[in-house]
């Protein structure tokens, strides 16, 4: 069984009766399956469980990956490459990232105001450079490659990519940080992203 804590008012007919409070949430169906991951975008959320990829909540750009625009009020069982199983997962406003086990990150529904893909699509980095760690912005992704560099894409209205332009990028570009620092975490926002280095966040 998988409990979720939740509360809220998405459009998800199963946290609609948590509107003010917390709440513990059994996924319909997940019998004795033990819950790894999970991530929260605008209206859907991805899960992990016992190696396979779920998703529910609006489906309006694509973004739970299940080869539909049908939005989703319970978990379904989302395909990824056969021999591929999910690793991590991040969410935004219509869009969702899962590192998979073959070092490839995927992406399904819209970012930066077009539709990528209604499944998970393979989004490249740098050659040879996998991800290491994903997360995402509501607009926006950041992932930390195993070259060590910060990658990022996606809207950039006030410069949330931080690569010293406003330009959006619909594919990641190098983040340029001082030499010789490599990020050991990341986190986004809805337009802002941040970096940790050497046990801090910043310069």
């Amino acid at each position: 069984m998988v409990l979720l804590w939740c509360a809220g008012a998405g459009m998800d007919s199963l946290v609609q009766r948590t509107l003010h409070a917390l709440a513990w949430l059994v996924l319909p169906g997940s019998g004795g399956a033990q819950a790894a991951t999970i991530a929260g975008g605008s209206n859907h959320t991805l899960e992990i469980r016992n190696g396979a990829l779920y998703a529910w909540g609006w489906n309006n750009c694509g973004q739970l990956g299940d080869a539909t625009k049908t939005t989703r009020s319970t978990p379904v069982l989302v395909s990824l490459p056969a021999g591929i199983t999910p690793v991590d997962v991040a969410a935004g406003a219509a869009h969702s990232l899962v590192m998979g086990s073959d070092g490839t990150l995927y992406a399904s529904g819209c970012m930066m105001g077009t539709t990528s893909s209604v499944t998970l699509t393979a989004l490249g980095l740098a050659p040879g450079v996998t991800p290491v760690d994903v997360v995402s912005g509501m607009e926006h992704g950041l992932v930390i490659g195993s070259d060590g560099n910060l990658h990022a894409w996606g809207f950039n209205a006030t410069g949330w990519l931080g690569d010293g332009t406003t330009t959006g990028r619909s594919t990641p570009v190098r983040v340029g940080l001082p030499e010789d620092v490599s990020p050991t975490a990341i986190a986004a926002g809805a337009n802002f992203s941040m970096a940790m280095r050497h046990g801090r966040c910043g310069p």
